[in-house]
């Protein structure tokens, strides 16, 4: 069977994964959950732009050094779905110990549905208080660093893509739960969650953070 090509930037503190294709339609980029499909041999292609990092997947693969200006290669297969823990296994600053990367392994036709999913653009608000949110995520800080497929934001690759964020399961490279809670403080206070991460602090308005808030929590 065919290879699949996942280009991983390993950065401070969080992982930029990169599906690669050779259809640019069909290329997009995730953040800190590496989705593979069981049986399937997959080649990670390991960057760093900023530190030296490393790529640690416990019970999957052993650590590779992640070399600013240089890239590695590893190559893996998972035999049976399940999830795996795999974290970044060389100091990197500040948040070395919140730089979680989870591995999901599913079956074919489930990846297949997921990929699917992962390439359409972010869903279209439904709401008033949606679009509003949109509205504040366009025009204040949020959209300087993060990209939103389908709303007319650039790739970026300072913060995450939040295209389909709350596909995720956490947030903030495993600091916390994707959850709405969550999800809020650390829009308000990201250093609260994980002091030194590079996002800064937001402040709006009430009614601005709630749609702000509600926006996000619809990106599915």
């Amino acid at each position: 069977s065919s290879t699949r090509n996942i280009e991983i930037t390993a950065r401070q503190w969080w992982w930029e994964i990169q599906y690669l294709d050779s259809e640019p339609g069909r290329r997009f980029a995730t953040a800190n959950e590496l989705h593979v499909a069981v049986g399937e041999t997959v080649k990670l292609n390991l960057k760093s732009n900023d530190v030296i990092h490393s790529l640690w997947l416990p019970n999957i693969a052993g650590k590779r050094d992640i070399l600013p200006g240089q890239e590695n290669v590893l190559v893996i297969r998972v035999d049976r779905p399940g999830t795996w823990n795999g974290r970044c296994g060389e100091f990197c600053g500040l948040q070395h110990a919140h730089m979680a990367l989870t591995l999901v392994a599913h079956p074919p036709d489930e990846f297949q549905a997921w990929l699917d999913a992962q390439l359409q653009p972010s869903r279209t608000p439904q709401t008033d208080e949606e679009r509003r949110g949109m509205q504040v995520f366009l025009e204040g800080p949020c959209a300087m660093c993060h990209s939103i497929r389908g709303v007319g934001t650039g790739y970026s690759s300072y913060a995450p893509d939040l295209t389909h964020l709350k596909s995720r399961a956490t947030i903030g490279a495993g600091a916390a739960p994707n959850s709405k809670g969550y999800l809020g403080g650390w829009m308000v206070d990201p250093h609260g969650l994980k002091p030194g991460v590079h996002m800064p602090v937001n402040l709006q308005n009430a009614a601005d953070f709630q749609a702000l808030l509600a926006y996000l929590e619809s990106l599915k």
